[in-house]
């Protein structure tokens, strides 16, 4: 569920993207030269077959470049879409990643595996990226964006640093909720989220009754779920959850992340982990549109991208740390242990977020 570098490397990449003018020729030049580097790939690997190390290198690389690209897209996003329909067109584009990636590594690990080219597979890579950067040139015009226009009342300082309390801050005020209460409980539900892949795969590894299936099919059934689950929550704006708030929402994920923990607990089989695990990510596809939109409304196309990568860089700290500490429990202290502390940490976040008054804080 989550990716563990650009978590700590947000805060870095947010006041890159923020520093950098005419984003949108930018983002055209670093699409291109992420096309560059699996045609340089290529090449290395057409001479050596043992280019693995410097593979991961130059992914990872590749990785950094687009996250900077997404966020420098976020200032284009804000001032050419409406307040209105910016949730929707952020959860249709946060959205085409997380059902094109699974496919797309699936797809190219079965290729390699099965042929060992690992040229013509960096050739793939480098082709797709050159297909997009040469639709952004096409489209060029439309990324255009003014970053001195300021959007209605910005309630977030127009400067150009961004320190982290002033992203906290923003943060507790647009969600109308105690910036440290809501920080907490969005570190704690990342924490526990990252884990769930590792926690579900060791399960079913160590439960095959729970499921008709055999392994691998079993596996894939919850990865679609979880796709699935993200898509849609992604892309349905006009749903019963339209009108629940940032903390419901939180709280809402955190209840099926607790009722998951029950279900694995009691050994209740596929069916209660594929509807839990639907609606968990179901949710969690909702809160980043919902959670960009709100950024959006209350600061500026200069500071929003610092302010997403502060963000990012501090509710995710904690996924790799809850991920190592959660799946490694599962192994060392046994599964039923596992669960109960895991589904304490669940409550506790229900706990923190219900037992808080709902206000506004005040401007500092």
């Amino acid at each position: 569920m989550v990716t563990v570098l650009p978590g700590f490397a947000g805060m870095f990449l947010g006041k890159v993207a923020s520093a950098i003018d005419k984003k949108g020729r930018w983002i055209i030049s670093l699409t291109f030269l992420q096309s560059l580097f699996f045609i340089l790939l290529a090449i290395l690997f057409r001479r050596n077959q043992t280019f693995i190390g410097f593979a991961i290198l130059m992914n990872l690389i590749s990785n950094l470049t687009g996250n900077v690209i997404g966020l420098m897209k976020l200032p284009i996003i804000q001032q050419k879409v409406e307040e209105k329909n910016r949730r929707q067109a952020l959860g249709i584009y946060q959205s085409i990643p997380t059902f094109i990636e699974p496919i797309g590594q699936a797809l190219g690990v079965t290729y390699i595996s099965m042929t060992h080219n690992y040229v013509a597979g960096s050739l793939i890579n480098a082709g797709t990226f050159f297909i997009s950067a040469c639709l952004l040139f096409i489209y060029r015009q439309n990324f255009n964006v003014n970053e001195a226009e300021q959007q209605s009342e910005p309630t977030a300082k127009s400067t150009e640093k961004v320190r982290i309390i002033d992203g906290l801050r923003l943060f507790g005020k647009v969600t109308h909720l105690p910036t440290v209460h809501v920080v907490s409980a969005t570190i704690l539900v990342n924490a526990l989220g990252s884990s769930i892949d590792g926690i579900l795969t060791l399960y079913v590894l160590g439960h095959p009754y729970v499921s008709p299936f055999n392994f691998g099919f079993t596996i894939l059934l919850i990865n679609l779920t979880f796709v699935l689950g993200n898509v849609l929550g992604s892309v349905l704006v006009n749903d019963p959850l339209k009108h629940v708030d940032f903390k419901g929402m939180i709280s809402l994920t955190a209840t099926c992340l607790l009722l998951l923990y029950l279900v694995l607990f009691f050994n209740l089989g596929l069916f209660w982990i594929l509807f839990i695990s639907f609606s968990a990510t179901y949710l969690t596809g909702k809160l980043n549109p919902q959670l960009s939109a709100l950024m959006m409304a209350n600061t500026d196309a200069k500071t929003i991208s610092s302010v997403m990568g502060i963000l990012t860089t501090v509710v995710m700290v904690a996924a790799p740390i809850g991920s190592v500490l959660f799946v490694g429990g599962y192994s060392i202290i046994g599964k039923n242990n596992t669960m109960r502390v895991c589904a304490v940490i669940a409550a506790a976040i229900i706990l923190l977020l219900q037992s808080i008054p709902f206000f506004q804080e005040p401007e500092s």
